[in-house]
């Protein structure tokens, strides 16, 4: 199911984030730095992005979420109304 995420959803994006980049770059990362990943950090950059507009869509599975994509505004755009995902 696709729903548009909301704030309280921030931590559990976060998770994921972290989650994700563990598995991606294990071969490309150190695990010191893949393990010590910050969580309330992360949680408080995808509040800040949320509150500002950029839009995050979940792929829930359940109670929890198996994907997402956020979009808005490209912070150095060019042209007006110029986004990114």
């Amino acid at each position: 199911m696709l729903a548009e995420a909301r704030e309280e959803d921030a931590e559990r994006i976060a998770r994921l984030h972290i989650a994700s980049w563990q598995a991606t770059y294990a071969r490309e990362l150190s695990q010191a730095f893949l393990q010590n990943q910050d969580l309330p950090a992360r949680t408080a950059e995808w509040r800040r992005q949320l509150d500002s507009g950029v839009v995050v869509l979940l792929v829930k599975d359940g109670d929890g979420i198996a994907g997402f994509v956020a979009c808005g505004p490209a912070p150095s755009a060019a042209r007006l109304g110029e986004w990114e995902i």
